[in-house]
């Protein structure tokens, strides 16, 4: 399966298209993310914000760097997030 073709599916709201983008992405992004955020329970509320804003806005991304992208956008959920997550700790949804 291409980015491309998830991000078509995504487009026409296939749940099963955001399943297959995640199991095709969440290790790397995970590994990534926790370099910058070595806390699991705050990396993976970052992961899940981040795969909420592809279902929402998939139009946002393009498929030649997606990868590189929901990356971008996770380390800037992770800096908008960080006064929450030092203030409070985890964020509860």
């Amino acid at each position: 399966m291409t980015y491309e073709r998830l991000l078509v599916r995504l487009q026409r709201r296939e749940r099963r298209a955001l399943e297959d983008l995640y199991d095709a992405t969440a290790s790397r992004l995970y590994a990534c993310l926790y370099h910058d955020l070595p806390d699991e329970q705050q990396c993976e509320y970052v992961l899940g914000l981040l795969y909420e804003h592809v279902w929402t806005y998939p139009q946002a991304y393009c498929t030649e760097a997606l990868f590189d992208q929901l990356l971008t956008c996770g380390r800037r959920f992770i800096q908008d997030q960080h006064l929450n997550f030092t203030m409070r700790g985890t964020p509860t949804v």
